[in-house]
């Protein structure tokens, strides 16, 4: 007896939610809701070439946020004036890319991402580096 696509896609994305949340609680995540999140934001794309390049911009975003948030709180944490000309560099980059049919995607989460870490010390010079050094001993140890 032959199923349809639909029912095929509705397996498909029901058998990945249960893993995803499955791996998320067996790993101890704090927040294991996200992994459901993401499966179900890849299912609602058009073709699965469209899920696969939207999950590698994301990947490739959250990296290059990641690394320029980096890059801003190492090398002007000290200097609010620079880090806020540099911020902007970057904003205005992200904006200008953004329009991009292929990558613009991309430099959205990477404003995104690099604008959660920029402020995760409340903008307080010596708080935000102490996070990301913080931050930068926990991830050296686990990995």
């Amino acid at each position: 007896m032959p199923v349809s696509p639909s029912t095929k896609n509705a397996i498909k994305v029901a058998v990945s939610v249960v893993l995803a949340i499955s791996l998320a609680l067996w790993f101890q995540w704090d927040k294991p809701y996200w992994s459901v999140i993401s499966i179900i934001a890849m299912a609602v794309n058009e073709t699965y070439g469209h899920a696969l390049r939207k999950g590698r911009n994301r990947v490739l975003g959250t990296l290059l946020g990641m690394g320029y948030a980096a890059f801003l709180i190492g090398c002007f944490s000290q200097d609010p004036l620079l880090f806020i000309v540099f911020y902007t560099l970057f904003l205005a980059y992200c904006v200008f890319m953004a329009g991009n049919q292929r990558y613009g995607y991309m430099f959205t989460i990477a404003f995104v991402v690099c604008a959660i870490i920029a402020s995760i010390g409340g903008f307080d010079s010596t708080n935000t580096f102490n996070i990301a050094v913080l931050l930068y001993c926990v991830f050296k140890k686990h990995y």
